[in-house]
């Protein structure tokens, strides 16, 4: 897999000023640990099937759930165009879809480490993202974060507060923090119309030509065009879009005569 870049010192921002600390050895030997979790995480390749499974291995057709595969590009190995994640229910696959979509996060692992829990009980929270300056987030998703038994609660606050004392960040999404489902559906289709993401350049020289012709209506269909005139991947019109770079009237479905703009 790809070598990915983690921060290993451990900062706290004080007045402006951002200091290196060290944990009590005891977290910080838990913390150290953990790292090695997640570089593991990070270098697992993908099954023969292309399917990259985290700690909790999911399988698709698990009575009581609804597993599903998500194709990724930006855990993708080398050589190939994406990598199927194992996704337990529709959310985390939803989740996994605003990571791939979020420009600062550089890689994301699903079940991929064990935090420690009172009574000898271990979680495993849903994704663990890298960020492009190196910082890790764990993230746990619920449906209603707001209607959850005391028990789950408590274990969340546990995980907050280890994963806090180790100098890593935590939170927990539930459905109110996805797009709703006529975005998601566009966003997801747009993810699927191109496989590699195009480079910055390419993706720079598409964005200046629209520039040169402001006055011109863009649709995507015309912009598709206008790529292969240029001699530019088609794929930088749906990436563009799906990174937020673009925008259309996300509550109607896309097609070629969907209107463009930046």
């Amino acid at each position: 897999m790809h070598s990915i870049f983690i921060q290993r010192d451990l900062h706290v921002d004080c007045y402006g000023w951002s200091e290196l600390v060290r944990p009590l050895d005891a977290d910080w030997s838990l913390r150290t640990t953990f790292l090695q979790q997640v570089d593991e995480a990070l270098a697992a390749e993908p099954s023969l099937d292309n399917v990259l499974q985290g700690l909790r291995h999911i399988h698709l057709g698990r009575r009581g759930g609804r597993p599903s595969y998500f194709p990724s590009k930006k855990n993708a190995p080398s050589g190939k165009t994406s990598v199927y994640m194992a996704a337990e229910s529709r959310l985390e696959a939803a989740a996994a879809l605003m990571f791939e979509q979020d420009p600062s996060v550089v890689a994301y692992r699903m079940q991929a480490v064990k935090v420690p829990l009172p009574g000898n009980r271990t979680a495993y929270p849903d994704f663990v993202t890298v960020d492009k300056q190196g910082r890790l987030l764990v993230t746990e998703v619920k449906v209603d974060s707001r209607h959850q038994s005391a028990d789950a609660v408590a274990d969340q606050a546990h995980v907050g507060n280890v994963l806090g004392r180790w100098g890593i960040d935590y939170q927990v999404l539930d459905t109110r923090d996805f797009p709703a489902k006529f975005v998601h559906d566009n966003l997801l289709w747009l993810h699927s119309q191109y496989g590699t993401p195009p480079n910055d350049v390419d993706c720079a020289a598409l964005l200046a030509e629209m520039r040169v012709e402001q006055a011109v209506r863009h649709t995507y269909g015309g912009l598709r065009d206008l790529c292969c005139a240029l001699s530019l991947p088609v794929g930088a019109v749906p990436h563009l879009l799906f990174v937020g770079t673009l925008q259309v009237d996300w509550k109607r479905p896309i097609d070629d005569a969907t209107e463009i703009w930046k």
